[in-house]
């Protein structure tokens, strides 16, 4: 019998303005999970930037510290990992879903409205590794941020465009993105755009078309 193929996915906390996307996260595991994937959830053990009152999207100034990692296993019913115990070798993939958490958790400090200085260095480190065996990577929405700035790029306005129920492949650098919410408020498009991902994900690492497993 063949090994499980463990997919990793890398949150920044618990909401689509301090974190990661809520619906973006449970579509990806959903959809990694119908294609009998086993699911890693991880973060990194930091402290998150900020903290946000999502009915109004404004921060809460003077509001008690969050950490990355606690949030994650709020939205993980309690199983995401420290990013930093998970050994990149026995992973077969990387997914990243978004929200404004990429930015302000998952990357250092800039100058920018949400930031734009370099990857947090226990991410980048761990991308390396995961580069060098040239495992599939995934994001959704701002998601990409990560990968983007792991591969020196900038972030392409014709993927973002796209419709949010496409792909775009990348067989080179075996990189895959979908817009999630950056390209609809459609949670049906979404999905759509999720599960194709999810597909070309599956057949990066090997697995048959169209094989769902229960």
């Amino acid at each position: 019998m063949r090994p499980s193929i463990v997919m990793l996915v890398l949150l920044a906390g618990c909401g689509v303005y301090d974190g990661s996307d809520v619906q973006e996260t449970v579509l990806l595991v959903l959809a990694l999970r119908k294609r009998g994937l086993r699911v890693l959830p991880v973060a990194p053990e930091v402290e998150q930037k900020d903290v946000v009152d999502h009915t109004s999207g404004n921060v809460v100034e003077g509001a008690p510290a969050r950490r990355v990692l606690e949030e994650a296993a709020r939205l993980t019913r309690g199983v995401a990992q420290p990013l930093a115990q998970v050994p990149a070798e026995e992973l077969d993939a990387l997914a990243i879903p978004g929200g404004i958490g990429v930015v302000k958790n998952l990357c250092l400090p800039g100058p920018g409205l949400f930031g734009d200085g370099p990857l947090r260095p226990e991410i980048a480190a761990f991308l390396d590794k995961l580069r060098e065996r040239k495992a599939p990577l995934a994001a959704i929405g701002l998601g990409d941020v990560v990968l983007a700035r792991h591969q020196n790029r900038a972030l392409s306005q014709q993927v973002i465009g796209m419709p949010a129920s496409e792909i775009s492949v990348d067989e080179e650098t075996r990189t895959i993105f979908t817009p999630g919410f950056m390209g609809t408020s459609d949670l049906a498009d979404v999905a759509a755009g999720v599960e194709k991902l999810v597909d070309a994900l599956a057949r990066m690492v090997g697995m048959p078309k169209g094989l769902v497993i229960k």
